[in-house]
């Protein structure tokens, strides 16, 4: 039998046929113990369940122990999702492999996402090099993803519902062009992630929020690991929407600034501005007299292009609107 040593320190030794095999082992003197696992064989496996609904997976591994092995039934060429492992030691690690044995060299605990080749079904195996650890397996699959909450298109001045703490959000677009993609804590707060299209591509990141420019297909959004696991809600609206948007002047030096109160965490209200294409508006932002978050703000075109730079959060600024009119003002509540 020819073993081979993996990137990672684990021994591989495929075998041929079933019998009794004899293990040399040289270790200069010093105490060991010896486990091993048959990795392909092994009917003890615990069945692993994709859905971004299942919880997480409470395992453990004993010392001197080779691992934990899981099974995942998916069909070759899916994309993996590893939501959290959270080991309470280090270093323990993860492999893939297929129902040949082949390794997939995925990197989950690096990059999150990994597309699985070879043949199904596949084994998932734990380790920590046998330290003692415990931890909280939550793998899923990004394509065709199951478990995941359908979000409704919104218009301003609804309130999402955050109701729920699954960390996938599933949504339909019907027409190409830019929509708001913003997740936002029942408490308050962005939750980081990122959109993913229905084979496990990405569609949009959460450097690009809120506006993702997205063509027809169902997409998900699936919250970034480590985030906390917390109610939230998804505000999903297309940036040509224009229905609920309320008419404002451009004369705030003379009439006053335009007020408004939200009624829950991530609604938006919409001003819509008599203010022409190239013409510049001033824009400034007071505090709340109760002492309440100030609504972050965006400008964007009928069309919903973003105005006045990526980022129109301001407290003061003055910004020459170009696209087509008529322009609007966003205002969203982080917060209650």
């Amino acid at each position: 039998v020819s073993c081979r040593q993996s990137n990672s320190g684990q021994y591989l030794c495929p075998t041929s046929q079933s019998g009794a095999y004899t293990l040399a082992v040289s270790n200069g003197g010093g105490d060991y113990t010896l486990d091993y696992t048959a990795l392909l064989s092994d009917t003890g496996c615990t069945a692993i369940n994709p859905s971004f609904a299942t919880p997480a997976t409470a395992g453990n591994l004993a010392t001197g122990q080779t691992g934990s092995c899981y099974t995942l039934d998916v069909p070759a060429g899916s994309v993996l999702y590893l939501m959290g492992l959270a080991p309470s030691a280090y270093p323990t690690d993860l492999d893939v492999y297929d129902a040949t044995g082949a390794n997939q060299n995925c990197n989950l605990l690096g990059a999150n996402t990994c597309t699985v080749g070879g043949t199904g079904p596949y084994r998932i195996f734990i380790y920590s090099n046998g330290t003692p650890d415990t931890y909280d397996l939550q793998l899923s699959n990004l394509t065709s993803p199951q478990g995941c909450v359908a979000a409704p298109r919104l218009t301003y001045g609804q309130v999402p519902d955050t109701s729920s703490t699954d960390p996938c959000r599933t949504f339909t677009v019907t027409t190409a062009g830019s929509y708001q993609v913003v997740p936002v804590y029942a408490t308050g707060g962005q939750v980081a992630g990122t959109v993913y299209a229905a084979d496990g591509s990405v569609a949009c990141q959460y450097y690009q929020y809120p506006f993702c420019p997205l063509t027809p297909g169902s997409y998900d959004f699936v919250a970034g690991p480590g985030q906390q696991a917390a109610p939230f809600g998804f505000v999903f609206i297309a940036g040509s929407e224009a229905a609920w948007c309320t008419a404002t002047k451009d004369t705030g030096f003379q009439s006053g600034p335009a007020t408004g109160t939200f009624a829950g965490a991530g609604e938006e209200l919409c001003l819509t501005l008599p203010t022409p294409n190239c013409k510049a508006d001033y824009f400034v932002e007071q505090d709340n007299a109760d002492g309440t978050r100030e609504p972050t703000v965006e400008v964007i075109d009928a069309t919903g292009a973003p105005q006045c730079g990526t980022n129109a959060d301001f407290a003061f600024d003055s910004c020459t609107l170009s696209g087509i009119a008529p322009f609007r003002v966003l205002l969203s509540a982080a917060s209650t």
